[in-house]
């Protein structure tokens, strides 16, 4: 590991059906590669020691004894050789053949999982292997020994639902008809950003076909890093810090209850990690849509919780407030004329385009009168009526401008000036004059630069050391003094 990054791979090697040897040799291939290239975890499909998944061949006797042999003869060979392999076999306990997957590395075999099919779970909680005993079970959290928690679960098969909270690395060997390649790798995109978390995934033994069915998959908080529907391999550098949270490593402690095993990970490997990030988070699809349905379901919160109606005053934002409102009452099915009150000077297109709407529509006279006399009128009106005032306020603005000791943020709606330029774009254009209202919401480099400060820093966690090294890498094309002036600024006000 370095700088909080974690080098993993998913590997598919040549197999054939009952060929153990020339399996084994296959996987050992990789194994060498893997280490070359400074992979710490790396994970092979399911079952791909005996080369096929759904097949009653590996039931006889001498197949499983030929498949643990093989399989000590691996964690033999990778006694010099610093990565963690999770390896797919078949393993004979008592009178059952399980569905396993051993981790092997560093000259061990460190622990046996196995695929639990009839919710019966095993007695025991190690196995002998030749002259092991091996910690052994159908579901565990693997900890990685160092200072960050690198948690592991693995999750063997197409259904991948990983409900463990406490895994911010899932490890999913499987095996499947892949006509359905296309649905599960975007299902494990959306799982890994549900909480965030790391998924391997891959998929190489021989299935109903006649031939290996080959895919792999490595997705890290809602983003494909790296996808092979071929024989061979791939990596990812995957940030550790931005999986868990650096900060949030206090409320961790709990995680550690169901670990039954630890592996060692390296703290300071050799390799140098830089990764590039994309320099609008807020805006990147997942995120994006992520981010308004959050808007969307925190109304309806507020709707339920405190029973009362909405207020919406033309101010800043107006329109595209109107905009969530509505998609709120289409989501959760709510008659708009119940819930949702306008005010305003009555203007016939406004009031045209809020009528086709069914929202409530009251005018109060607020001509010849101050800003401040406007305000109370609204106040007073939303407080005689049991309603909320929904209002809306740049964050980023807020984080770098104001007084870091004003509490005075507006209800409910807060956007990063990134994101709030984005969804202007991309939403209804209700006023006519919006081309003026695109125009004030310009964003120049230094929004940008502190829009990605606090997603990184703010939103995900990550430590304030990591987020300046991840930044210079990611505007390299800016001045190192520029960019550290802006996190000073920010830090300062946080």
């Amino acid at each position: 590991m370095n700088n909080g990054y974690l080098k993993v791979a998913a590997a598919i090697p040549e197999v054939f059906a009952g060929g153990v040897f020339f399996n084994a040799q296959s996987i050992k291939k990789l194994i060498v590669d893997l280490n070359a290239q400074g992979v710490e975890i790396a994970l092979f499909p399911e079952m791909c020691l005996y080369g096929a998944a759904n097949s009653s061949v590996f039931a006889i006797n001498s197949a499983v004894t030929e498949c643990e042999k093989a399989l000590l003869e691996i964690a033999d060979f990778t006694k010099n050789r610093k990565v963690l392999c999770g390896i797919g076999l078949p393993i004979r306990v008592e009178d059952k053949i399980l569905n396993c997957i051993a981790m092997v590395g560093m000259g061990k075999v460190w622990s046996i999982i196995y695929k639990n099919q009839n919710n019966q779970k095993m007695r025991f909680g190690e196995i002998t292997l030749n002259d092991y005993m091996i910690p052994f079970s159908d579901t565990a959290i693997i900890r990685g020994v160092g200072m960050l928690p690198v948690n592991l679960a693995i999750i063997i098969g197409s259904t991948l639902y990983p409900t463990d909270n406490s895994a911010n690395i899932i490890l999913n060997p499987y095996a499947a008809d892949l006509s359905f390649k296309d649905c599960h790798t975007d299902q494990i995109r959306i799982l890994s950003s549900m909480p965030h978390r790391a998924i391997i995934s891959v998929s190489g033994a021989i299935y109903n076909s006649p031939f290996p069915q080959k895919n792999a998959v490595i997705a890290e908080c809602g983003e494909v890093l790296s996808t092979l529907n071929i024989q061979g391999y791939i990596t990812a550098d995957i940030d550790v810090e931005r999986i868990i949270g650096i900060r949030t490593l206090s409320n961790l402690s709990a995680t550690y209850d169901n670990t039954f095993m630890e592996i060692p990970i390296e703290e300071n490997s050799p390799i140098s990690v830089l990764r590039q990030y994309p320099r609008l988070p807020y805006t990147a699809m997942a995120d994006f849509r992520c981010i308004y349905d959050k808007l969307i379901d925190a109304l309806y919160s507020v709707l339920k919780n405190t029973k009362k109606r909405i207020v919406l005053e033309q101010k800043q934002h107006f329109w595209l407030l109107v905009s969530v409102i509505w998609d709120m009452c289409k989501k959760y099915y709510i008659s708009p004329n119940e819930i949702a009150v306008l005010l305003f000077d009555e203007t016939k297109s406004s009031n045209d385009i809020l009528n086709t709407f069914g929202f409530y529509i009251e005018t109060l006279p607020q001509e010849n009168i101050s800003d401040n006399l406007k305000n109370a009128v609204i106040l007073d009106w939303a407080q005689k009526n049991n309603a909320v005032l929904l209002g809306s306020l740049n964050r980023t603005d807020y984080l770098m401008h104001n007084d870091k000791n004003n509490n005075g943020v507006s209800i409910l709606i807060n956007f990063n000036k990134t994101f709030l330029f984005a969804l202007l774009e991309s939403r209804r254009k209700y006023d006519q004059d919006w081309a003026d209202i695109l125009s004030a919401n310009q964003i120049d480099v230094k929004d940008i630069l502190i829009d990605f400060f606090i997603f990184h820093y703010v939103d995900n966690g990550l430590s304030a050391e990591k987020v300046r090294i991840i930044a210079q890498k990611t505007f390299d094309d800016l001045n190192d003094s520029f960019i550290k002036e802006q996190w000073n600024h920010l830090i300062d006000r946080l």
